[in-house]
């Protein structure tokens, strides 16, 4: 399987921009980052700073990922320079696989095409975030090579104990 990163057309990154925003802001309240009401507004001030001219943004590049066999649109992926990060570091900010082709290799494809692209750019490395909870992403990333180098922990405090302090068995984080 091949995969290529197709420039977007403003309306297609329009949309993307949109769903990735607030599916950001979901998986940050999960996370227990941020509460409702904070979190969409804090993701949509990151984006628009990490994205100030959107498609047109300087060595940031948002792409289509479409099957080279098919020409299918099968995701999207977000690559670049970051801001305060080491000049030798590709930061992914975004893998997203549409559902329907998740665990046919696409991700991994896409991975590896990435580490063709850095090369291209001339970076020595490529960094991500992945949020605690996805852990089917953690496992993608582990396998493609990539490793921990920070790890923020949490525990929430009133999933743990009631009010008279008997231990409770809810969940560490809350579900969005």
């Amino acid at each position: 399987m091949n995969v290529d990163f197709v420039e977007m057309t403003k309306g297609e990154y329009d949309s993307w921009y949109r769903s990735a925003v607030k599916h950001t802001a979901a998986d940050l309240v999960r996370a227990g980052n941020a509460d409702e009401e904070h979190a969409l507004e804090s993701i949509s001030k990151q984006f628009n700073e990490a994205l100030p001219k959107g498609l047109d943004t300087p060595e940031q590049y948002v792409r289509s990922i479409v099957d080279a066999s098919t020409g299918q649109k099968v995701g999207v992926i977000w690559y670049g320079t970051a801001r305060g990060r080491p000049p030798d570091l590709l930061f992914l900010s975004e893998l997203w696989v549409k559902e329907e082709f998740r665990g046919k290799g696409y991700g991994t494809t896409s991975l590896a095409l990435l580490e063709e692209k850095a090369r291209q750019l001339g970076k020595a490395r490529i960094g991500l975030h992945v949020f605690g909870h996805n852990l089917r992403a953690q496992k993608l990333y582990q396998s493609a090579g990539y490793v921990a180098t920070n790890i923020s922990m949490a525990k929430n405090l009133q999933s743990w104990h009631g009010a008279k302090g008997e231990r409770r068995t809810e969940r560490a984080l809350p579900e969005v």
